[in-house]
Order: C-alpha cells, then structure tokens, then sequence
C-alpha cells in the first residue's frame, strides 16, 4: 500500500494549513477511493482531512492499541482476553 502526500506550494506559502495537503491511495498500482473523501482535491485524491477521517474510522483500539507490535504478536490472546476460536 502506498500514501502519496500532495501538496499546493501557494496555499502552503499564503496560509499554511492541514487545508493545503491531500492524500492518494494505491494498491498493486490502483487508486483506491474512500467513501470519506466526497469532496476530491485537484489531484483526484482525497482531502487530508477526510483521509484522517477515514484511517480514523479503521485504526485498531483493541487490547494493547497503542504498541502495536505487542497487540499483533501475542502468543496466546484467548487466555488474556478470555476468547476462544472454534
């Protein structure tokens, strides 16, 4: 997955906000749109705000959120939280 980061120098150099930057999405070499970004920037992408919106929407808040190589690599979860797969 690649983030591209775009930006427009006059916005920049005028008023320098979060307003001036977009995000574009690729997988394997496609675009890939997020229902949070309605509102396209010049560059087909999404605003930088919706972007954050959106991985806002998808980022982990389970056990151990904040380090996660701790909450990906445990070797036993079930007996910590208690869950069980069949």
């Amino acid at each position: 997955m690649l983030f591209e980061l775009h930006y427009d120098p006059k916005c920049v150099a005028e008023s320098p906000s979060e307003d001036c930057f977009s995000v574009t999405t690729l997988w394997n070499g496609n675009k890939l749109d997020f229902m949070e970004c309605s509102s396209l920037s010049e560059h087909n992408s999404c605003t930088y705000e919706h972007f954050k919106e959106h991985m806002k929407n998808l980022w982990y808040d389970g056990l151990y959120a904040p380090d996660l190589d701790k909450a990906c690599f445990q070797p036993d979860i079930a007996k910590e939280t208690n869950i069980y797969f069949d």
